[in-house]
């Protein structure tokens, strides 16, 4: 396969969260795209990229029928609480299950994710990946 193929991640996803995915895509394709990696960024307050599973079906068809594929479903989301630093914040795992069927909707052959964005650990604790590592292999069993 010699032909070149290449993937959107900047601004594609800003264009799916103002516009839609029909735009995004159509925006990718004009700029000679074939694929475009989604960012969600999971913060306090945001709302999803896809409020429930129909809009991901829906943003998979617009994204098609351009000839765009997801390559990549990226997330953000902090699964330890800050307050304790030990214990999960549920919501925040429930945002993440969202996200993987989201990427599974969207064809992606991957879900990134990054668990622990934004955890500052207690005042007057020092926490290290060593010690956060351990909770979330646990959880993620």
């Amino acid at each position: 396969m010699n032909e070149k193929q290449l993937c959107m991640y900047a601004f594609f996803t800003d264009i799916l969260r103002r516009e839609s995915a029909d735009e995004a895509a159509r925006f990718a394709r004009e700029c000679g795209f074939e694929a475009a990696e989604i960012l969600e960024g999971i913060r306090p307050g945001a709302a999803p990229l896809f409020a429930d599973l129909v809009a991901a079906e829906q943003a998979a068809r617009q994204m098609a029928a351009h000839g765009v594929r997801c390559t990549c479903y990226s997330v953000s989301v902090n699964i330890l609480s800050n307050e304790t630093g030990r214990t999960y914040d549920v919501s925040a795992i429930e945002a993440l299950k969202h996200s993987a069927d989201c990427a599974r909707i969207l064809g992606s052959p991957f879900l990134h994710h990054t668990l622990t964005i934004g955890y500052e650990p207690p005042v007057g604790q020092t926490r290290t990946v060593a010690d956060i590592l351990p909770a979330l292999v646990e959880r993620a069993e």
